[in-house]
């Protein structure tokens, strides 16, 4: 029997839905390994006249300054080192805030039991009928990881995007070291005060000869030089171009495990770990900034280190609203800077 437009229209109107509840499934998290590992080794401090931080550091030892070899009474002279500098870092304060209207709150079902500061909330009774998912929470979510993601984005870029920006990991840990001010030290006359690079002219050539083993050669190599000076790169970070590279030249060149035969054949290949530094960990943020064919080793103990002031550390306000509006506000403050006070122990590759 055929079903009329009537019965369909009636089937429709007596029946709902079925909604899964819960948090809303959200579609564009990327990971931020660097921030986490950043996160894992802050040191925070108590600030100071402008947000300052300043740590001496030396290097370049005078051509003229060591032993003499004398005989009788030839003369010798004296030599007086002169050879402390003194970075500066200037820490930043930064704002994040959220505004949620009460009426809002109100459709889904949720009181506003403070409503000068908006500090208590409570479910109305019955409000499961028209709750799928908690709205509040859903924006406090959105609160938490829109400041991770710009906090992240800060700390990659190189402080030249924005007035004030904090300097990040792309201008500490240049791709051009031998030109421009790091911590108010010039680069071109302090070359001590380096990192090392291979990029552009002098990147790691892999994609014309998969089998010759440059990348490996060269990143072995680069570790000698890393810790040369007493450094200890610990984190490896890189975009997808180079990571699939350095995969290619590993399969290339048989670095894989013969397991003998197997009903099943896997596509995957384990991790690449850099002895000393640990696995190469892929960060998104790369690919986001056009760095996707770059691998960073960051020595993040006296390299790039996450340091914000005591008292500003993702502090949480929550300021009462104006009398005019019936709406509960929501801040994150953070005061910080990224400071480096070693730079030849961190190096930033191009692979291609």
């Amino acid at each position: 029997m055929a079903v009329s437009i009537q019965d369909v229209d009636n089937i429709v109107n007596s029946t709902l839905p079925h909604y899964l509840k819960g948090k809303a499934l959200r579609q564009n998290r990327q990971e931020m390994p660097l921030l986490n590992k950043l996160r894992g080794k802050k040191k925070t401090y108590p600030g100071g006249n402008n947000f300052e931080i300043r740590r001496n550091v030396k290097g370049n030892p005078d051509t003229d300054f060591g032993f003499q070899v004398f005989a009788d009474d030839d003369p010798v002279s004296y030599g007086n080192p002169t050879r402390i500098k003194q970075p500066v870092y200037v820490a930043r304060e930064h704002h994040i805030g959220m505004k949620v209207l009460f009426t809002e709150l109100k459709k889904q079902g949720i009181e506003v039991v403070d409503t000068t500061a908006g500090n208590r909330v409570s479910n109305i009774t019955a409000s499961e009928v028209v709750q799928i998912t908690n709205l509040l929470e859903e924006k406090f979510d959105d609160l938490d990881y829109a400041a991770d993601r710009s906090l992240n984005n800060y700390i990659w870029r190189d402080g030249t995007q924005a007035a004030n920006a904090i300097v990040g990991i792309l201008g500490l840990i240049s791709p051009t070291p031998t030109v421009g001010i790091t911590g108010g030290l010039d680069r071109a006359s302090l070359t001590y005060w380096r990192n090392r690079s291979f990029v552009g002219a002098s990147k790691i050539n892999i994609s014309s000869n998969y089998t010759a083993g440059t990348g490996q050669f060269t990143l072995k190599a680069e570790m000698r030089q890393l810790t040369r000076y007493g450094g200890r790169p610990d984190i490896a970070m890189s975009g997808s171009t180079a990571i699939q590279l350095l995969e290619r030249e590993m399969l290339a060149r048989g670095q894989m495990t013969q397991t003998g035969y197997d009903k099943t054949l896997s596509l995957g290949i384990g991790d690449l770990v850099i002895p000393g530094v640990g696995t190469i960990q892929y960060d998104p943020t790369l690919d986001d900034l056009g760095y996707a064919d770059y691998l960073f080793l960051l020595d993040s103990n006296n390299g790039p280190r996450l340091q914000p002031v005591a008292a500003d550390d993702m502090k949480i306000h929550t300021p009462s609203r104006p009398a005019e509006v019936y709406a509960m506000y929501r801040g994150i403050t953070l005061t910080t800077t990224l400071t480096a006070w070693q730079l030849n122990s961190s190096g930033v590759y191009q692979i291609g």
